[in-house]
């Protein structure tokens, strides 16, 4: 995804214990020394400015001084940064550059956007992606479990309504650490496989002349989306061909149903009101046939294919032609 290089840092980080120190006796210090790395939305985006500054502040490459060993480390110290911690974060990195040479693997050139990184995070940490709760302060995620943000989130703001996890970490409560803002749309990209979708009230729809149904979709028990409109004919192609035509042209007699110029529409609905009236006038309710038998005639006529009024006007054009009569 275009992403490579950033993950390969993220990754070697979430591997280490996370650098930034926080002693009992410097709390506030270390949290304003940190600020810089917070991001808004993302401890991931944090961590690769964090991994940034670790590679600048050490200066040389031709633009200015490069710092001593001993200067360098004081200068983390200085910013609550663990020497040890850095060292294997960059170890780790490292081990990760030499398996991504020997698969092959290209590295971006292009910095990754927020999009490409997270769709990336994504692919591994599906089971720990939450939805906000509307009235609380907690996340719903997989199979039902309720977590909480850790108070300690490297985070300038709030996260948003749909989060990702890099873990789970149960103390007093369930806690989400390594928190990143995504869109609930990214679920679909990254885990199409792993959705279970739901069809819901196939149904007639006047305007888009043609039978649709309402899909949920759900991950892991956590709902991504519903009420998304779908072709109802596109998943059950029998299903919304009896819906058509019970509901666009059996009904169509009685009520307008269908905004179409079929010639035949407009006929039947007439005679449909003549045969009303001789009803009415002999005080007879036996005249008009049956609805069962309107659709009867509606099947035995209409192919097998046609479940749309778009089809339905096509196949009827063609038909016509050979058969006036239609």
């Amino acid at each position: 995804r275009g992403a490579l290089d950033e993950v390969l840092v993220v990754a070697s980080a979430l591997s280490v214990q996370d650098v930034r120190d926080r002693p009992l006796d410097k709390q506030s210090q270390a949290d304003q020394a940190h600020k810089p790395f917070d991001d808004e939305r993302s401890e991931f985006t944090g961590t690769l400015k964090l991994w940034r500054w670790l590679h600048e502040s050490r200066g040389g490459h031709g633009k200015e001084h490069k710092l001593s060993h001993r200067q360098y480390e004081n200068l983390l110290r200085e910013r609550f940064i663990n020497v040890r911690r850095v060292r294997e974060w960059r170890d780790i990195h490292t081990q990760l550059l030499t398996v991504v040479a020997e698969h092959g693997w290209k590295i971006n050139q292009v910095p990754a956007t927020y999009e490409q990184l997270h769709l990336s995070m994504l692919a591994g940490l599906l089971g720990n992606v939450g939805c906000k709760s509307d009235t609380e302060d907690w996340y719903l995620g997989a199979r039902g479990i309720k977590f909480y943000r850790h108070p300690g989130a490297n985070l300038s703001k709030k996260p948003g309504r749909w989060i990702v996890c890099a873990e789970l970490v149960e103390t007093t409560r369930l806690f989400g650490r390594g928190i990143a803002t995504i869109e609930p749309q990214w679920l679909e990209q990254v885990g199409a496989h792993l959705l279970k979708k739901q069809l819901l009230d196939p149904h007639w729809e006047k305007k888009a002349a043609r039978v649709n149904a309402y899909e949920r979709a759900t991950l892991y028990g956590l709902q991504v989306y519903h009420q998304r409109r779908v072709d109802y004919a596109r998943v059950d192609p029998a299903g919304a061909r009896e819906i058509f035509i019970r509901e666009a042209l059996v009904a169509h007699l009685t009520e307008d149903t269908w905004d179409s110029k079929l010639p035949f529409l407009a006929a039947n609905r007439r005679t449909v009101r003549e045969v009303q009236e001789i009803e009415h006038k002999s005080r007879r309710q036996d005249v008009l046939v049956d609805e069962t038998l309107i659709y009867a005639f509606y099947d035995r006529h209409i192919p097998a294919d046609v479940a749309n009024g778009a089809a339905m006007e096509r196949w009827y054009r063609q038909a016509s032609q050979a058969d006036p009569r239609l």
